[in-house]
């Protein structure tokens, strides 16, 4: 992609006019992030063993009170899939292993910049399997009516996951686990199109001898109707059908109701999408990476049903040459991009790893004079971070918000630059995700004449704040660990913000729950319980003024 270049001059006090204008990015600040979404799923939503909320999406739905002003509704989308090595032993036979626990039920949607009082993420969908709850949020002004027609449900029966998953056999004799109810348990029958039909003593021969399993033969709980279900990891399943592409990036669930396209099922709602890559090492004249790639193209967006295993494969960029040789040796194996639902052409994104290569060329190649290319005088790098409790390099990560030179909030994916072994901040790549635009690189840089602080000193900073570094040790005397969130730089207005959030976890609990938000503009240091208290007191402040002090407590009830 080209890359559109800025310059940008920030103010260095964000004062309240700067967050009317970006009114937009304020409303979507990303306060919850995937591992701590994670652990509080696999503590209160998980049901049983022997499944797993194996990842946690960022995504975008129509769910926003006011999408023209706000933009889409950033949110968390985690499936519950099945887990079959958590069997306790007793249970992990072979019926219960491939005809019982045959898929994985159920998914989470949760908002990433709204808390509960008791510091724990709010949903729109949670406890599938469990009573189910379709809700709103009232502090978002969203409906559980709008909820309900933006989110489907349906069935949720996940029979193609993106975590390794055995063969299964379905239908049959035996009942399918879907989920506990009490003390009772929910079974049903698969009634899908995948898999390898087994009616028929010679196609069970021949199931049995390619997986090696006589108990094919043997068993007397298939039936007519019954069929063998293999290569159930959609990034598995697409590598065997398509090894001439590369799938790395980690599938996203989506959640829609496609209407009026006789491909897709209409009952039918979850579906995974991910990203084929065209690769290539020895691609002359070209700068390689750490893997000794010099080509690398997203050619194909793959879609994926959950429930029937059914692929369809997308170009999205049909300049690729290598793809172009491949479509005249498989000339009905790929559509145009064109011919893929719009309901999920809201949900493609710019995936991280081509973005992460893009932004690694941009280290060195943003020069554009001859002298300081070749003397190294204008190096980046890729800046760090404390996330958790460990300093890291920091990742691209999706937020909405304005872009430089744009009135409406958009879904992109960000990463900050830093100079070669210093930790200031010198500009930052992002990646348009949303229609029409997808795909389109915008660099913001900064004067070199102006220091911005880099994600590195904010995290040094906020660890030395007398007021925060204090209600800190408060925490670690009680015994809690304390986590750090990713730490967000945005631009709003003419400012940069920056934005973390705290996280608590317990001695004697798992569950994180979300503690304060710290927010800072550079000159003016935060930390107040939740995120408006915390921007009302930044712009409230005068930039010399000392720290008002803030209350401490022993955790976040306190």
């Amino acid at each position: 992609s080209k890359v559109q270049e800025r310059h940008l001059e920030p103010r260095q006090k964000i004062i309240a006019p700067d967050l009317r204008q970006a009114r937009g990015t304020v409303a979507n600040i990303r306060l919850w992030d995937s591992q701590p979404l994670l652990a509080t799923n696999r503590q209160l939503q998980q049901l049983r063993l022997y499944y797993r909320f194996a990842s946690a999406a960022v995504d975008r739905y129509g769910l926003a009170q006011d999408p023209a002003r706000q933009g889409s509704q950033q949110v968390l989308i985690s499936a519950r899939e099945l887990e079959t090595s958590s069997l306790p032993k007793a249970s992990a036979t072979w019926l219960n292993r491939h005809l019982v626990f045959t898929h994985g039920y159920g998914f989470t949607v949760s908002s990433v910049n709204a808390v509960g009082p008791d510091g724990l993420p709010l949903y729109f969908v949670k406890d599938l399997g469990r009573g189910g709850k379709v809700q709103g949020i009232p502090q978002l002004g969203i409906t559980a009516e709008r909820v309900r027609s933006v989110l489907p449900v349906g069935r949720p029966r996940l029979y193609f996951s993106s975590a390794p998953a055995p063969y299964a056999i379905a239908p049959s004799m035996v009942r399918e686990f879907d989920y506990p109810d009490g003390d009772l348990n929910i079974y049903s029958h698969y009634d899908g199109r995948a898999g390898i039909p087994l009616g028929s003593l010679p196609l069970r021969l021949m199931g049995a001898v390619y997986l090696n399993e006589p108990r094919l033969l043997a068993t007397g709980s298939l039936t007519g109707r019954s069929r063998l279900l293999i290569r159930r990891q959609v990034n598995q399943r697409l590598a065997r059908l398509l090894p001439f592409l590369r799938f790395e990036s980690q599938p996203y669930l989506v959640t829609v109701r496609i209407s009026n396209n006789p491909s897709y099922a209409s009952d039918q709602h979850q579906y995974w999408m991910l990203d084929g890559f065209t690769t290539s090492t020895s691609y002359p004249y070209s700068d390689a990476n750490k893997a000794g790639i010099r080509y690398f193209r997203n050619p194909v967006k793959a879609v994926v049903d959950a429930y029937d295993g059914k692929v369809w494969l997308y170009v999205s960029d049909p300049s690729d040459p290598i793809l172009r040789t491949w479509q005249r040796a498989f000339p009905d194996l790929f559509e145009p991009l064109s011919a893929m639902p719009r309901e999920l052409q809201a949900h493609m994104q710019v995936p991280p790893s081509q973005f992460s290569i893009q932004a690694e060329r941009l280290l060195r190649y943003h020069v554009t004079d001859v002298r300081t290319f070749y003397n190294g005088d204008d190096v980046w790098s890729i800046p760090l971070e404390i996330y958790g409790d460990s300093n890291v390099p920091v990742r691209p990560y999706h937020v909405t918000l304005q872009l430089p030179g744009q009135t409406k909030p958009e879904f992109v994916l960000l990463l900050p630059f830093s100079p070669l072994k210093r930790s200031n901040m010198v500009g930052w790549l992002a990646a348009r995700n949303d229609q029409p635009h997808y795909g389109q690189l915008q660099l913001v840089r900064f004067p070199q004449q102006r220091l911005l602080l880099g994600p590195q000193q904010v995290s040094a900073l906020i660890e030395q704040d007398p007021v925060i570094s204090y209600q800190f040790g408060l925490w670690n005397r009680v015994g809690s660990r304390l986590i750090h969130g990713n730490l967000l730089v945005l631009p709003v207005g003419n400012g940069i913000l920056y934005v973390e959030p705290i996280y608590l976890q317990s001695r004697n609990n798992d569950i994180p729950t979300l503690a304060r938000v710290v927010v800072t503009d550079g000159v003016t240091f935060v930390m107040e319980r939740d995120l408006k208290r915390a921007l009302e007191e930044l712009v409230n402040r005068m930039g010399a003024a000392a720290p008002l002090p803030i209350r401490p407590v022993a955790g976040p009830q306190g």
